[in-house]
């Protein structure tokens, strides 16, 4: 039980430092925006970007403001929350009247945050390796995954939380190749354990046939 109160008191402190370090940017956005917003106020309009009749699933730059003059205007006059909230009531009427055509532009969606299809689209002139290295890492994430919930590595439910959640905003909205960043870390440091245990298990064999 004490083990379990100091885990506990280590999550409250963690949770307040981290409460205190992002509290100036909420603060700023309600000074600007005359009303709290938490972080980021994008999602309406992310949502909307690749949600709609003829998508691909993928957002597309002719909608954004910063390429098409119309919506520049529209986002100038409204002002960025208003704009923001007028595109989320759009998709939100798309997804209500046509659920399925919904449904299946998230089910695109879920292999493009993992294959590495969205790089050639959002990043044309990368090098032409860059593509192959995402689906190779989602495929040894999985063997490398259940080895550690097999072998209940230390942590390995936050590991298992972090991979299974975070992804999840990005099948309903649209993905880029950046949006994965910030877990590949823990993919790489999944990979690398299974890679250690499989060269432990390897050598062993070799000296057991000496």
């Amino acid at each position: 039980s004490v083990r379990k109160s100091s885990s506990v008191s280590r999550s409250v402190v963690a949770t307040l430092v981290c409460l205190i370090v992002i509290s100036p940017w909420p603060i700023r956005n309600r000074v600007v925006f005359g009303q709290w917003a938490f972080l980021r106020t994008n999602f309406g309009f992310e949502f909307w970007m690749s949600n709609y009749h003829g998508s691909q699933g993928r957002d597309w730059a002719g909608r954004h403001p910063t390429s098409n003059p119309q919506e520049l205007a529209t986002y100038v006059k409204e002002g960025e929350l208003a704009y923001v909230q007028g595109k989320y009531k759009i998709a939100r009427q798309f997804v209500r009247d046509y659920p399925l055509e919904f449904l299946t532009l998230t089910a695109k969606r879920i292999p493009m945050f993992w294959d590495g299809s969205t790089i050639k689209y959002n990043y044309p002139a990368a090098p032409y390796w860059m593509p192959w290295s995402f689906p190779m890492l989602s495929l040894l994430l999985i063997p490398s995954l259940v080895l550690a919930c097999v072998r209940h590595v230390r942590g390995w439910p936050l590991f298992l939380g972090a991979l299974a959640l975070y992804p999840a905003p990005y099948y309903i909205v649209h993905s880029q190749a950046r949006f994965r960043h910030a877990i590949e870390p823990m993919m790489l440091l999944l990979i690398a354990y299974a890679g250690v245990k499989l060269y432990e298990r390897l050598w062993k064999a070799r000296d057991l046939s000496i």
